[in-house]
């Protein structure tokens, strides 16, 4: 799949750049996104989806040390993290601490913009962070916003306020596109 997303990007790029002699960096980012409630139940999506990701993500890790994957929301993974076993927990542990797996945002989920709130965000931060504090001895240092509906002008403030050292983000206006 990774490959196909690749070669998707590789097909799209200007006949110049690709004739060129210039080196181009493409990075791919394993990364979760698992919307808490869109088109199904919280339930539906775990049981049907989000376990087996979680599964299949820790496996692949584990047989290859240099595999990375960054978790973004916490309202899965502290599901998935509450049901698996003590050994199973000191693998996710460890690659944690070897870099493998890290988590960004690590908020509850990845919060709206357009009508949310800055107390809500707040808290629903406040609480995943608080789970990765306590599970894993880190913070999450990447504010990673890819899905929010809107953009909010507060949310780059509440991330630097919070103590994020970078922003990631993907939906902008299409007017800002063009510029």
């Amino acid at each position: 799949k990774l490959l196909l997303i690749f070669i998707c990007a590789l097909s799209v790029l200007p006949l110049s750049l690709c004739d060129s002699d210039e080196i181009l960096n493409v990075f791919i980012v394993a990364h979760s996104h698992d919307d808490a409630g869109w088109l199904r139940t919280v339930d539906s999506y775990y049981e049907w989806e989000v376990q087996y990701i979680f599964e299949t993500v820790i496996t692949c890790l584990l047989e290859n040390p240099d595999r990375k994957f960054i978790e973004v929301e916490m309202a899965f993974f502290t599901r998935w993290w509450n049901e698996i076993d003590e050994s199973k927990k000191e693998q996710v542990r460890q690659l944690v601490h070897n870099g493998q797996l890290e988590f960004v945002n690590g908020g509850w989920v990845m919060n709206d913009e357009a009508v949310t709130n800055y107390v809500s965000v707040i808290n629903q931060m406040t609480e995943g962070h608080l789970f990765i504090l306590d599970n894993f001895g880190v913070a999450p240092r990447v504010a990673w916003h890819i899905d929010p509906f809107g953009a909010s002008s507060v949310t780059p403030t509440l991330w630097a306020e919070s103590g994020f050292e970078y922003f990631v983000i993907n939906r902008i206006d299409y007017r800002l596109k063009d510029l």
